[in-house]
C-alpha cells in the first residue's frame, strides 16, 4: 500500500526582510533532500510558504519537516539580531 503526505505551511513575520533572508538562506538546503520528497518555497511579502510532498516513509518525511522548521528557526534568530543591529546604526 503505498500513499503521499502533504504538509502546507504559511509563517508571517513583523518584517518583510526577514521572510525573504530566510527564503533565501533556505534555498540551499532543498538541493539535497531524501528520495521520494520534494519541497516548494516562496515568499510573498512578509509570509514564507512551503510545500512538502512525499512518498518517503513517515519517519523520513517527520525528519525533513523537522530539519525545515530547525532551519527557520534558528534563521529568525540570528536575523531578527542583524535586522535590529542594522535598524540601530541607521537611526545612529
Amino acid at each position: 500500500m503505498s500513499f503521499q503526505i502533504k504538509f502546507m505551511g504559511k509563517i508571517k513575520f513583523e518584517d518583510e526582510r526577514l521572510s525573504r533572508a530566510l527564503y533565501l538562506s533556505l534555498i540551499p538546503d532543498n538541493l539535497e533532500i531524501p528520495e521520494g520528497i520534494s519541497i516548494d518555497m516562496d515568499y510573498f511579502g512578509d509570509t514564507l510558504s512551503f510545500n512538502i510532498s512525499s512518498k518517503a516513509n513517515l519517519d523520513t518525511t517527520l525528519s525533513t519537516l523537522n530539519d525545515i522548521i530547525t532551519s527557520i528557526q534558528n534563521g529568525v534568530n540570528v536575523l531578527s539580531k542583524v535586522i535590529r543591529e542594522n535598524d540601530r546604526y541607521k537611526t545612529s
